[in-house]
């Protein structure tokens, strides 16, 4: 038996492990643990309860929950999410002393779709790492929680109507150990008995003894005398109490029981233990027996698992194809909202990068005569006559994006986003009844310069000598190419992104000889 403590990031109250277990034996958390079942089956045992979990399956570990796990299928995948309490209980008081449960031969089908899903969409954005991860995997803990709270919450208070549900009997019992470890937990400095337990869970003496040796391997006085041991441990290790005193503190009748059970859980006096780690943090570990996988296996599992999980995070929020036609016959006036959405974006000093192929589209201030969500297209000529011009510029961004680069604050914080934005795009141009050569010249930044024209304007020019400054010049000029196209009828031109990007476009007929 271990209380094995969970060390969490500073910036996310919550820690993903994806294993392949052999053996966990008995041990519980401070914190509630999810358990994912993604490939293969692994066994159960949670305070009376054993039971085995298959692909997909989905188990809670309650705070406090004595429970270990073992395999059943040689290829196993489990994923094990565990939950910052010291900063969920805040929002959700719930968690301390609630007793959930998944069952997932009876329960509700949407409510265990909803948490399959947000297990996934946590651990594809623990892989992809993208913008702002940290935030999405904490709404989604949180929305997980509402789900749990909402839909599966044990009350001992429930009708036998359930009786009949997997394990319902059991399950009952072991959140009376749960509330047991609670009690003690609360108690434990003072004298206590398992006939002041027994009473409050209005079970006999006898029948309390049995449970909890059947379900744990411990009797009472063992989880009561470890749970005392670990409370000594801080003052063993960053005090200089004596100790006696340190018995006194936590409950124990006298010095030599608690330099017993401390060397039984510790495996060396007290004052050897003060001696060796005095001072220092001390990461105990069970003798778990687990791998990691790999996370190119679990994106595999999960595509087979949860496709739409998979395909919303890999290969990005993609932008279908865009098709854009322009009849030389017919033009119309275009709508002028692309262009000012697009304004409105670039006009902000901080995305200056972004907007300088666009001030300079805006600055031919030519005739609008096609327009979409993120391309504008203009002739110098008027637009309803025999066109000979075109001006073009795309840019490959969605409404989310849009909405981040009107938030961004700083150039840093622009980097993060350019960065991270992985959606790809292609546009076709299909231009219909223009006949003739034309030249075609294309201005084009795609997501590597312009992080290197980010990186550059944040980086303090004066640091660089000559050379290093004309490096970083080349990288990030854009790729301008020139060409001429000849066509009888019709021509296209494909405008393709991955990433961020912008690009502009001009198609002018050549001087015929």
């Amino acid at each position: 038996m271990l209380n094995e403590k969970i060390y969490y990031d500073s910036l996310l109250p919550v820690k993903v492990s994806t294993v392949n277990i052999e053996n966990y034996p008995m041990h519980y958390h401070d914190d509630m643990e999810l358990i994912y079942v993604l490939e293969g089956n692994i066994s159960v045992h949670t305070g009376c309860v054993s039971e085995t979990l298959g692909a997909g399956d989905i188990a809670v570990i309650n705070r406090r929950e004595l429970h270990s796990l073992c395999r059943v299928s040689d290829d196993n995948m489990v994923m094990m999410l565990n939950i910052d309490g010291n900063y969920y209980n805040e929002y959700y008081s719930e968690l301390l002393y609630s007793y959930f449960w998944v069952d997932m031969d009876r329960g509700s089908a949407e409510g265990i779709d909803v948490l399959q899903t947000l297990m996934a969409s946590i651990m594809m954005e623990l892989l992809q790492k993208g913008y702002r991860y940290e935030e999405k995997i904490i709404e989604s803990v949180h929305n997980l929680i509402e789900c749990l709270v909402t839909g599966f919450r044990l009350e001992i208070s429930e009708e036998e109507g359930h009786s009949s549900a997997r394990n319902y009997s059991n399950r009952l019992l072991s959140m009376r150990l749960k509330r047991m470890m609670e009690y003690i937990y609360e108690n434990f400095t003072r004298k206590l008995t398992l006939n002041e337990i027994a009473e409050n869970e209005g079970l006999s003496l006898y029948y309390m003894s049995h449970i909890i040796k059947e379900s744990t391997g411990f009797n009472f006085q063992d989880i009561l005398n470890y749970v005392r041991v670990e409370a000594t441990e801080p003052m063993v290790l960053n005090t200089r109490k004596k100790m006696g005193a340190i018995a006194e503190n936590v409950g124990f009748s006298a010095v030599r029981y608690f330099t017993k059970h401390f060397e039984l859980w510790f495996g060396m006096h007290p004052l050897d233990y003060r001696k060796k780690y005095g001072g220092k943090t001390v990461h105990h570990r069970s003798a778990a027996e687990v791998t990691r996988a790999m996370p190119g296996r679990i994106e595999e599992s999960i595509k087979r698992r949860r496709k739409q999980v998979y395909a919303d995070y890999v290969g990005g929020y993609k932008l279908k194809p865009v098709i854009v036609n322009i009849n030389s016959d017919y033009i119309g006036t275009g709508s002028t909202e692309s262009i000012d959405i697009l304004n409105d974006v670039f006009s902000r000093d901080v995305n200056r990068v972004l907007a300088a192929p666009l001030k300079r589209f805006i600055e031919m201030d030519e005739n609008l005569i096609m327009s979409g969500y993120n391309y504008v297209v203009t002739t110098k000529q008027n637009p309803h006559s025999y066109l000979e011009s075109l001006s073009i510029i795309v840019y490959n961004i969605d409404d989310k994006l849009e909405m981040l680069l009107k938030q961004v604050e700083g150039e840093e914080e622009l980097l993060d986003i350019v960065e991270s934005y992985d959606n790809n795009m292609e546009v076709l141009f299909k231009f219909k009844g223009f006949s003739g050569t034309y030249r075609v010249i294309r201005y084009q930044l795609d997501k590597e310069k312009i992080v290197r024209r980010i990186k550059d304007s944040i980086s303090l020019k004066g640091t660089m000598d000559i050379r290093e400054s004309l490096i970083a010049e080349l990288m990030g000029k854009p790729a301008v190419t020139a060409g001429e196209y000849k066509s009888t009828e019709n021509m296209s031109i494909v405008s393709s992104f991955e990433g961020i990007g912008v690009e502009l476009i001009l198609v002018d007929k050549a001087i015929e000889e």
